[in-house]
């Protein structure tokens, strides 16, 4: 089973951005998408988000 969840760990393998960085990423996000602070993203927000194709994403998450 593939994981849905992004963490803050996984924006910095995939941005290359700091830790902070990347909790104020995962902060525009979840504003853009209308989501609470305590709710994590998933791999499909993130890429609507970036514009990037999921299968991108996939091979560096495992």
């Amino acid at each position: 089973m593939e994981r849905i969840i992004l963490y803050n760990k996984d924006l910095q393998l995939l941005t290359g951005k700091s830790e902070k960085a990347c909790y104020r990423l995962m902060h525009k996000i979840r504003d853009k998408m209308g989501k609470p602070a305590d709710i994590p993203i998933t791999i499909h927000e993130f890429c609507e988000y970036m514009r990037i194709r999921p299968e991108l994403v996939r091979v560096y998450i495992k």
